[in-house]
Parts: C-alpha cells; structure tokens; sequence
C-alpha cells in the first residue's frame, strides 16, 4: 500500500516505473498494467509471488519421512 514514485507525465509518453521493490517473504512479480502511451491518470501496482520452501523431515537414521512446500510465514505439517 505504499505509493512508491508519483510522475507526471505528458499526453501519450511513457512514465518510468521505480527501483524493482522488495518485500520480505515475495518476489516481484511485475506491474499490474502498463506505463506506456499515457493517455489518462492510472494507478500501476506492483504485484507479488509469495516464496515457497521445501521442508523435509527425517528421521534419526537419516530417512525422508516427508517433504512439503510450504509458503513464507506458514507452518509445515509433520
């Protein structure tokens, strides 16, 4: 929700986004719609991947019991 650059822009130019964001936990995943041939105020979001991790768990003889993607912030299921 945070605005990251405000432009003006003339009639049918191109605005210039801003630095590539980041955001603990997601990629970048590009903007929402484009900043070329400007013909009108527009609001262009940045959107995002969530990251996923594999989780194994194993056993005390070094056996994979289970492995599961779970997404940034979640918890795995044993």
């Amino acid at each position: 929700g945070n605005t990251l650059k405000t432009q003006s822009v003339n009639y049918g130019s191109n605005a210039t986004p801003p630095a590539t964001p980041t955001r603990v936990g997601y990629t970048f995943n590009g903007w929402s719609g484009s900043y070329n041939n400007i013909t009108s105020s527009r609001t262009i979001t940045a959107t995002w991947k969530i990251n996923s991790y594999n989780v194994t768990f194993v056993d005390g003889l070094g056996n994979t019991l289970k492995t599961q993607s779970v997404n940034y912030g979640s918890n795995a299921t044993p």
